[in-house]
């Protein structure tokens, strides 16, 4: 659980990395058809699960420290755009999910790091001096 933030962080950032440098790797002569399957739909839904578990394990912790209205918010909100990236993608377009993950990516990226410094200084006040 010590580090459970910090990779809760780098998924989410796993997910924009992928969603803005996918376009890149496909346009690379050299790399071409070959990268075909990091476009796949199954590619998408298979790095939202660890981000989705992550930042629902994270969550948890924010009862331990009985502060954490604004960051129940962050993560809600983190985790409906990055969701809504994937189901909505059909109807409103690839740019839509781009810019949705990226948004989505960050906001839980905001959560972890602040929830992780939270859980720090909750952790430091309660040691003996």
């Amino acid at each position: 659980m010590k580090y459970l933030d910090a990779v809760g962080a780098s998924c989410s950032g796993l997910c924009i990395c992928h969603c803005l440098l996918t376009q890149l790797l496909l346009g690379s002569s050299f790399l071409g058809g070959g990268m075909l399957f990091i476009e796949s739909e199954w590619i998408h839904r298979l790095l939202l699960v660890p981000v989705v578990l992550l930042a629902l394990m994270a969550v948890l912790s924010l009862y331990r420290i009985r502060s954490g209205g604004a960051l129940m918010i962050l993560v809600i909100l983190g985790l409906g755009v990055m969701v809504s990236a994937i189901t909505l993608e059909y109807r409103f377009g690839e740019s839509f999910e781009q810019i949705a993950t990226v948004l989505g990516g960050i906001l839980l990226i905001a959560f972890h790091l602040i929830n992780r410094r939270r859980l720090l200084l909750a952790s430091a006040a309660q040691q003996p001096k």
